[in-house]
């Protein structure tokens, strides 16, 4: 179990750091052995976001060098943060773990929005598989254009060799849910071994797309996320 401080962000003079721990006795190994600290900024598009909207945030992976026995990667101590939001988001902890007895891709939600995403692993299934989610409702009323928004925290692997390749995107909902468990989300971008045989893209509130519109870094439509930014890489930790 990784023992974890929760450290507490200021807006002002905020930095995104990146890094990589590697424990200095790698036996035994345990899922602190390899810890990467990990940031990645974007910016929203031009639409304003209205009051009593939500806001879907979602992070997807790509994993690689995961061998022939189960791995788990967590995602924990993250935080949302942008100038323009004058708040620190907390975005629920999140375990993927990529299993070759496993054949069929699962996303569940525990108290808090915490989720578990369990993902066949021989083969790979194709894609992205969803990392993490968070939902939120805009107090206010938001600019179009906010920027920077930075996504940070502390991504885990229990395996020497395994690299981490993520990315976060947001969207906009008229109409969604605090209750994680009801939104039905897509726990993979392929379009089999799965719950959802479409070409959503992982992440997706299956159960809420209607009420999907511009905003963030979605344009609407059938972007049920919105737009990844861009891609950051954490690991491999060596044995």
């Amino acid at each position: 179990m990784i023992r974890r401080t929760k450290i507490t962000l200021t807006i002002v003079g905020l930095l995104a750091l990146t890094g990589i721990f590697c424990a200095a006795n790698p036996t035994p190994f345990t899922p602190a052995t390899c810890q990467f600290s990990t940031s990645s900024s974007s910016n929203f598009n031009n639409f304003s976001i209205n009051a009593g909207n939500y806001l879907w945030f979602t992070s997807v992976l790509k994993a690689q060098g995961l061998g022939t026995t189960p791995v788990t990667i967590t995602f924990t101590n993250q935080t949302i943060t942008s100038p323009n939001f004058n708040l620190n988001l907390v975005v629920p902890d999140a375990t993927v773990t990529f299993d070759p007895a496993v054949n069929f891709a699962t996303t569940t939600f525990g108290p808090g929005g915490v989720s578990t995403t369990m993902v066949p692993s021989h083969p790979t299934l194709k894609g992205n598989t969803f990392f993490s989610g968070l939902s939120f409702l805009v107090p206010a009323n938001l600019p179009g254009s906010v920027r920077p928004v930075t996504w940070s925290g502390t991504i885990s692997t229990d395996t020497p060799g395994v690299k981490v390749n993520w990315q976060w995107a947001a969207a906009v909902y008229t109409n969604f849910n605090a209750d994680y468990t009801l939104l039905g989300v897509k726990p993979v971008d392929d379009k089999v071994h799965n719950p959802y045989l479409n070409a959503d893209h992982a992440g997706t509130p299956e159960n809420y797309k209607l009420s999907v519109i511009g905003g963030a870094t979605g344009g609407g439509g059938h972007n049920f996320t919105g737009s990844l930014g861009p891609t950051k890489s954490v690991g491999p930790c060596q044995p």
